[in-house]
């Protein structure tokens, strides 16, 4: 659903969906605290949030790609 090389249907645009994933990290990652979560429930929370803002750290937008190109060229 989302327009990427690898995407099945290209309906939302890639930043527009990194910037729903930053949002449901930050989320996760808040969750425990304001519902007062504790023990497994709490590095569960933790550990997703933090990995899907690793992810979206990671993730290289279509500027960004063709920035990088130009660059090397």
């Amino acid at each position: 659903m989302t327009d990427y090389d690898f995407s099945i249907g290209m309906l939302i645009p890639l930043k527009s969906h990194l910037v729903i994933d930053f949002s449901a990290g930050v989320l996760f990652i808040l969750w425990p605290f304001i519902f007062d979560f504790t023990g497994l429930a709490l590095a569960y929370y933790l550990v997703m949030g933090f990995g899907i803002l690793l992810v979206v750290g990671l993730t290289q937008s279509d500027e960004e790609s063709q920035l990088n190109q130009s660059a090397q060229d």
